[in-house]
C-alpha cells in the first residue's frame, strides 16, 4: 500500500510573505562553522527486535513501535544498541564527547543503564540543574556521553564540546532534527560534527525518512531563502500514525 502523499502549497503564500519575511540561514550568518557529517545508520532488526515491534504493530500502538526498532524487548540490547556500544567505543578510544537525543525517555535511561552517561537532560529538569549538568559535560576530560530529550535539549543549551550527535529515530519535522543537531554544530565548535542517524529497516521509520525528505525537500524549494518561517502540513501527525500502522500491519500480515 502506498501512503498519501500530502502535497503542501505554499507557492502563494511564498510570494506574498517573502517581501516582510527574512530567515537566517546557518550556513549564510556562520560560513566559518566546521563541516557537519551525516551518516545514516540503517540496522536490521534482531529477532527479539522485530518480535517486539509485531507486537507493537498488532496491537496498533504507534509509539510502542516507534520505541521497539531501538530498544528491542527493552533488555539493554538491540541492533540500534549494539551498533551504539561499536560507536561509542569508537569515539571513547578518540577522547570525543557524544551527545544522544531521543524522544523517549524510556530508551534514554535504557542508554544510561547500559553505557553509563554522564546525565540526562530531561524536560522536568530545573534550569539551575541542567546548567550544572551541561557544565560537567564541557568540562569533562577526554570521551563522555550526554542524554537528552530532543524537546528538552533541541533548543536553549550551547554544546559546542560534543562534535558527535547520536539522533536515535526520526522525528516528525525536520527543525526539531537540524534544533537538536545545532546544539553542537554552533558558533565556538572547532571541530567537525559528525551526526549518526539510527534507523531500523522494514519498520515504519523508512516511512518517517520518507516523510522528513520530503518535508525537507519542500523546505528547502519554499522556505530556504526566506520566503516563509516554516514548513506546515496539512496532513496532521495523527493521520500520517494511522496510515502508518495500517501499512504495517498489512505488511506483516502478509
Amino acid at each position: 500500500a502506498r501512503i498519501p502523499d500530502y502535497d503542501i502549497g505554499y507557492t502563494h503564500i511564498a510570494a506574498a510573505v517573502a517581501p516582510a519575511y527574512l530567515r537566517r540561514n546557518q550556513a549564510d550568518v556562520l560560513p566559518e562553522l566546521p563541516d557537519r557529517i551525516e551518516k545514516e545508520e540503517w540496522l536490521e532488526l534482531t529477532p527479539a527486535d522485530l518480535a517486539a515491534y509485531q507486537h507493537a504493530v498488532a496491537e496498533r500502538n504507534y509509539m510502542a513501535m516507534r520505541q521497539a526498532v531501538t530498544v528491542g524487548d527493552g533488555s539493554g540490547r538491540s541492533a540500534k544498541l549494539d551498533r551504539i556500544a561499536e560507536l561509542l567505543q569508537e569515539y571513547k578510544d578518540c577522547g570525543k564527547k557524544v551527545v544522544a537525543f531521543s524522544f523517549f525517555l524510556n530508551v534514554l535511561d535504557l542508554l544510561k543503564q547500559r553505557f553509563g552517561a554522564l546525565g540526562t537532560v530531561r524536560g522536568n529538569v530545573p534550569h539551575t540543574q541542567r546548567m550544572i549538568l551541561l557544565d560537567r559535560f564541557q568540562q569533562a576530560n577526554g570521551h563522555a556521553l550526554l542524554l537528552s530529550q530532543i524537546d528538552a535539549g533541541g533548543v536553549g543549551i550551547n554544546l559546542q564540546a560534543a562534535s558527535v550527535v547520536l539522533l536515535l529515530e526520526p522525528q516528525w519535522k525536520p527543525t526539531t532534527e537540524d534544533q537538536a543537531i545545532a546544539r553542537a554544530h554552533r558558533m565556538g565548535q572547532t571541530e567537525h560534527v559528525i551526526v549518526h542517524r539510527m534507523l531500523a529497516r522494514d519498520s515504519l521509520e523508512e516511512l518517517l525518512v520518507q516523510r522528513l525528505a520530503a518535508k525537507r525537500q519542500t523546505f528547502d524549494e519554499h522556505v530556504r531563502d526566506s520566503a516563509v518561517r516554516d514548513a506546515s502540513t496539512e496532513a496532521t501527525e495523527t493521520s500520517f500514525m494511522q496510515t502508518v500502522i495500517e501499512r504495517e500491519h498489512r505488511r506483516l500480515r502478509a
